[in-house]
């Protein structure tokens, strides 16, 4: 006993194997063995231990008709098995809990096969049972064999049924004794003050126990086909072995036992692929359900990393109805942004849905590509359908319009992606103290302008009324939306705590919102900047139609 514990391999606790057998693919841990008795018994290099483990391995494969990698690839996958063993075992004396997760890790891989099978195995000439089995063996290895499906496997299935049946039947039977129970209990007799008052018999000893028992039962779990768990992994663009990491650590904090759980990059990947087939699925069933006679099309652009490490131009396709309805019809890639193409990838989809007579408006960003007034996406469409549409443009982007057209018509237009003026107050806000700040309550000219003015100052009292109505309702979707609101109540002279105005942030061109929020800190800060006569003629303008106009 003494010799066959020494030459167990550490971690797996088995001794390497003379041959491998079985009618299922081989196992990690088989292939494992297999090499470390060429290599460690036999005497062999490590190339040629690897050489003879693939050439006894792939017969297996060829047996069950799957199409398997080349020797060189096969046997590089075996060396970067042996490695993660190696670097494993270097390990081994360190206490620390991220070795033994991964020790944990390592051994649940080594239950799933040693795959071998080819990268092109769908498009290949393949029987569709082979292609059956080996998915059967990369789920549960022990499911299958070559001879077909474990016949063990489905006695174990027709056994659990029955016992869960017979369980459903003990619970039924110990809650009807239960009721019964609660039933003939007798009540206390309650002292005279109280003896009108009703009394429930929810609280007795035998309903209690019975909640007790069933609390105590139920532990805390997790699980790799959680559909939350593998979205929210997707969302963080966690890797396989980060998310494998996370999921094992956390059943770790809820108590559970790693060693009995199969928690492996593999499991988790297979996880990840199903739970993105469901979501599809749902999608598919979304679209099947029943849409409205009136529709609305959506379409936005977004430049996207694609599978060969390029980006590519992705187009989400959406529809909406009444009692907000909402369908996803797709999110096709493009060949570029012209009109031409973004119509045509949007109308095919629509086209697939079978709901062209449907629509009666659609939303859009107002890009050139979408609104010109030739080749423009919108005109297009409209053009394919033969009828005109409600013509419905994002909100942000019409606002996004109009300040930038008020920009340039007081400031003059910027060629550069920054704009110059607010780099100055982004390099210079050390120095700046934002406490001492003018408003239209400290500036002479702008009391003047207002006192000489009554429209003006019209505008001033109903814009301090909605403002300070907004702020007081903090319903902001953004924080700039909120910041925008505060510096326009504030330049307007409204009363508000003495707090510093946050530091600027994003400054180039793309954020339409930095041209509001930069111009009315600069107008409030003017004193303490250098400013041409231009440039403050230019800022105040815009800020006065920030505060008095945009903001609502």
């Amino acid at each position: 006993m003494a010799t066959r514990a020494a030459s167990n391999l550490w971690l797996i606790d088995k001794a390497p194997i003379d041959e491998i057998t079985g009618a299922r693919l081989p196992s990690k841990e088989q292939v494992l063995l297999r090499y470390y008795h060429h290599h460690r018994e036999m005497g062999k290099t490590a190339s040629g231990s690897r050489k003879a483990v693939v050439e006894e391995v792939l017969p297996f494969w060829s047996r069950a008709g799957i199409p398997t990698t080349t020797v060189i690839h096969a046997g590089t996958k075996l060396s970067k098995l042996v490695k993660a063993y190696n670097d494993l075992k270097k390990n081994k004396n360190k206490d620390r809990p991220k070795h033994r997760m991964d020790e944990e890790i390592f051994k649940g891989d080594l239950q799933e096969i040693f795959d071998l099978a080819h990268s092109s195995l769908q498009r290949a000439d393949v029987k569709d049972e082979d292609k059956e089995f080996l998915r059967s063996q990369r789920e549960d290895r022990g499911e299958s064999s070559m001879a077909g499906i474990d016949l063990v496997t489905a006695k174990k299935v027709e056994k659990q049924v029955e016992r869960g049946t017979r369980l459903k039947r003990l619970r039924e039977r110990e809650d009807s004794d239960i009721a019964r129970l609660t039933e003939r209990a007798e009540i206390p007799s309650q002292s005279s003050s109280s003896s009108s008052s009703p009394v429930s018999t929810t609280s007795s000893p035998a309903r209690g126990s019975r909640s007790q028992r069933k609390k105590l039962k139920q532990s805390p779990s997790i699980s790799v086909k959680d559909l939350n768990l593998i979205s929210t992994w997707g969302r963080e663009k966690l890797s396989v072995r980060q998310a494998t990491s996370t999921f094992a650590a956390t059943a770790q904090v809820l108590g559970m036992v790693i060693g009995s759980m199969a928690v492996s990059k593999s499991t988790v990947h297979r996880a990840r692929i199903a739970g993105r087939e469901q979501a599809a699925e749902k999608i598919v069933e979304l679209r099947n359900q029943e849409i409205p006679k009136r529709l609305v099309l959506h379409w936005d652009g977004k430049l996207l990393p694609s599978l060969s490490g390029d980006t590519e131009d992705r187009i989400a396709v959406l529809l909406t109805g009444e009692d907000d309805a909402e369908f996803l019809l797709g999110v096709p890639a493009s060949s570029d942004s012209t009109g031409r193409n973004v119509a045509a990838v949007v109308l095919k989809e629509v086209d697939e849905a079978g709901v062209r007579d449907k629509i009666i408006a659609f939303c859009f960003d107002t890009t050139a590509s979408n609104t010109g007034m030739v080749q423009g996406a919108c005109i297009r469409i409209e053009q394919e359908l033969g009828r005109s549409l409600l013509w419905l443009a994002c909100r942000h982007h019409v606002h996004e319009v109009i300040l930038k057209d008020v920009f340039e018509a007081s400031l003059g237009s910027s060629s550069g992606p920054d704009i110059g003026i607010f780099k100055r107050l982004h390099d210079r806000w050390s120095f700046v103290d934002s406490s001492q700040r003018e408003t239209v309550e400290t500036s002479e000219d702008l009391i003047e302008f207002f006192a000489t003015n009554d429209t003006a100052s019209k505008l001033k009292d109903d814009a301090l009324a909605f403002l300070k109505e907004a702020l007081m309702s903090k319903n902001h979707p953004r924080e700039d939306y909120e910041e925008l609101l505060r510096l326009s109540y504030l330049f307007l002279g409204g009363e508000g705590p003495a707090k510093p105005f946050r530091r600027p942030g994003a400054l180039h061109q793309a954020r339409w919102m930095a041209k509001a929020i930069y111009c009315l800190k600069l107008q409030m800060l003017k004193s303490q900047l250098s400013l041409t006569g231009r440039e403050k003629a230019g800022v105040g303008r815009v800020a006065l139609f920030v505060a008095l106009v945009y903001c609502k």
